[in-house]
């Protein structure tokens, strides 16, 4: 396989790893969500009469806790989904890192190796002086 094939798979490969971690983070809060919402459900099932401590609940009273819920309930709901998304920006920003970190060790061999070369052609013209001295 060709490197850059390789290179090439490698990012296809990382892209596809963090669309399923994103996704099954997704999943999982969207289920804890749904899964609250019927436990409360099932909870709030029948006929119930609710006193307060100070006596009856007017309506007015109820449509304002329900009001109330329904926000709280939205607001949780948006944070799970800020959270997978933040967990998706930290996935990507750790491998974006981890990308630069071997292209910087890449470039840095490249040099060495670039350096390595002219040394050893110094290194190389000068045994060939001194084997055979210049004739004028």
């Amino acid at each position: 396989m060709s490197p850059t094939l390789k290179k090439n798979l490698g990012y296809v490969l990382k892209g596809a790893l963090t669309q399923a971690t994103s996704g099954a983070l997704y999943l999982e809060d969207l289920t804890d969500i749904q899964d609250e919402k019927m436990k409360r459900a099932a909870r709030n099932s029948g006929l119930q009469r609710q006193i307060k401590n100070s006596g009856h609940m007017y309506t007015s009273d109820a449509k304002r806790f329900k009001a109330n819920r329904e926000e709280q309930e939205l607001k949780k709901a948006q944070t799970a989904v800020d959270r997978a998304e933040h967990n998706k920006a930290q996935f990507e920003r750790k491998i974006i890192e981890e990308r630069h970190q071997e292209l910087k060790k890449a470039v840095r061999d490249y040099k060495a190796r670039q350096k390595y070369k002219k040394q050893l052609g110094v290194f190389i013209c000068r045994a060939i002086k001194t084997v055979r001295p210049r004739v004028d």
